[in-house]
């Protein structure tokens, strides 16, 4: 059997993130491991946006990021009574590419499992949206477990 003593969860605030961190913590209770929270902010210079009077991408992109270190301190707070016992470090990419900054941290951290949820769309939304779980899964040269949300029992 696999030693996970590093495991790491990318968070992205959605539903499907806080129904499947429960599980995360369970496994990380078990092996004694250590959690690795881990937040990418997608680089707005490739998202295309359009031009408006005024904007300096610069401001918003530490606007952005500072609003994704609120929401990681929401979310580990919300989490907080199930920690307990699990040792945990929290990580914010502030620009990149989700899926290259997530393999790169695992790969330069030492990651033993890399667990995250599936969203499980469909159709166009998948198609506009890709799937970073699934560029992680192909990219990965760490072990990847995904959880389906709606599998769950929280």
């Amino acid at each position: 059997m696999m030693d996970f003593k590093r495991i790491m969860f990318p968070v992205d605030f959605s539903e499907a993130c806080e129904k499947v961190f429960p599980q995360v913590l369970s496994l990380a209770s078990k092996h004694d491991a250590t959690i690795h929270l881990f937040h990418v902010v997608r680089d707005l210079a490739k998202i295309g946006l359009f031009y408006v009077p005024g904007l300096e991408l610069d401001t918003l992109k530490m606007d952005v990021a500072a609003g994704a270190d609120k929401m990681m301190e929401d979310f580990v707070a919300r989490q907080a009574p199930q920690f307990k016992d699990v040792r945990t470090t929290v990580d914010i990419v502030t620009i990149g590419d989700e899926a290259e900054e997530i393999v790169r941290y695992a790969k330069e951290n030492d990651i033993d499992l890399l667990v995250m949820p599936t969203h499980a769309r469909k159709g166009l939304a998948h198609a506009f949206l890709g799937s970073v779980t699934e560029r992680v899964i192909r990219n990965s040269p760490i072990p990847v477990m995904v959880i389906n949300p709606l599998q769950t029992s929280s």
